[in-house]
């Protein structure tokens, strides 16, 4: 806040956040949405899950032990499926540093007797997302609030349906292009991800409104262009 307050000009990754900036401090201020560009070209390294997982549908959250990624609420999203006798399974990327949040994990695991359902995979590196999205069947990204998160051109571009929060942050830049789930309604993200299970086509439908969503994000060249000129338009105004 005290960075937006005395900045001369602001650039934001998502529309939805230049809004509220105009709403909460100051509408005058020279704004822009320049949406991110993530190159995902780099070597590339094999990992292999569990065998016992081939036939198993997966969803995957591709983050740390960070509570706004809502993963508190996986085991009890997984239960759901084990309670209505459909084979699916957690990866969670989030380190086994034994930390206040892991425990408290394993706990509801326990809890909601959930163990066999969920794998916490530890930290993955670059070279091996292909490999690891490969893998899996869904992407969740369960915020409550995002500038932006690699997780969504990530999932787009290795072609998996992405499972969001219905939040208006996230319909900026999705579009149509992802499943919007309430986010701590874990019968709603169970429904709608058994649905899209047993339901090919729509499985196919959001494979391919995630690559034309794609073409809307700007190369790197791009980017940096448009970067480029705010600038000098600020310098401009303020010299």
């Amino acid at each position: 806040i005290y960075g937006l307050k005395r900045c001369n000009a602001l650039i934001f990754e998502n529309r939805d956040l230049e809004i509220r900036f105009k709403q909460l401090y100051d509408k005058n201020k020279p704004t822009i949405t320049i949406l991110p560009s993530i190159n995902v070209n780099c070597d590339k390294k094999e990992i292999q899950i569990e065998k016992e997982l081939n036939n198993i549908k997966k969803g995957l959250f591709l983050c740390g032990w960070q509570l706004n990624k809502n993963i508190m609420m996986i085991p009890e999203i997984a239960s759901l499926f084990k309670k209505n006798n459909v084979r699916f399974h957690f990866l969670l990327t989030a380190p086994k540093d034994n930390s206040h949040i892991h425990r408290k994990f394993l706990l509801l695991c326990q809890k909601y007797k959930v163990e066999e359902e969920i794998t916490i995979m530890g930290t993955i590196k670059k070279e091996e997302l292909e490999s690891l999205y490969r893998q899996v069947d869904f992407v969740f990204l369960l915020s409550k609030l995002e500038s932006f998160s690699n997780n969504i051109i990530e999932a787009y571009t290795f072609k998996k349906p992405l499972i969001v929060s219905n939040e208006t942050w996230a319909k900026q830049l999705c579009g149509k292009a992802a499943i919007y789930v309430e986010r701590n309604d874990p019968k709603d993200i169970f429904n709608k991800i058994n649905k899209l299970i047993n339901d090919t086509d729509s499985y196919d439908k959001y494979i391919n409104l995630g690559s034309q969503q794609l073409k809307k994000f700007p190369m790197i060249e791009e980017k940096i262009n448009q970067e480029f000129n705010f600038l000098k338009y600020v310098y401009k105004e303020y010299n």
